[in-house]
């Protein structure tokens, strides 16, 4: 006579939870990332829309009044993020064309520091 086999061993119980914690700790980790990436896309947005906004400035000031910006940290609540503005004569005009560059950096998890830039032309016209 034959006996049924109505259970698992422990050997298929064990192996069995062992592929289930590698498979968990995976999820885990990737859920790790997608939130550092997310922290990081957030922060991306916000630099671009202070230089947008930073960018608009500029391009409500006379001429004369474009002029190149030290970096400047901006205030509550974006402690994290700073501007810089850069300005360039263009052309063999002096005085007609300027490039200006908008640059917002901030520092990101682990100390890294990223920025994004904003390019425009204003012309004395």
């Amino acid at each position: 006579m034959r006996k049924k086999n109505q259970g698992f061993t422990i050997i298929e119980i064990i192996f069995a939870l062992a592929l289930l914690a590698v498979g968990l700790a995976e999820v885990v980790i990737i859920m790790g990332e997608g939130q550092s990436h997310s922290k990081l896309a957030k922060m991306n947005t916000i630099a671009l829309g202070l230089a947008k906004e930073q960018m608009e400035s500029i391009r409500n000031l006379p001429y004369a009044g474009v002029n190149p910006v030290p970096a400047t940290a901006y205030a509550v609540p974006y402690l994290d993020y700073s501007y810089q503005v850069f300005v360039t004569s263009v052309g063999s005009l002096p005085g007609q064309i300027k490039d200006v560059v908008v640059r917002v950096s901030y520092t990101a998890s682990k100390g890294i520091t990223n920025s994004i830039n904003l390019e425009t032309y204003v012309a004395n016209y």
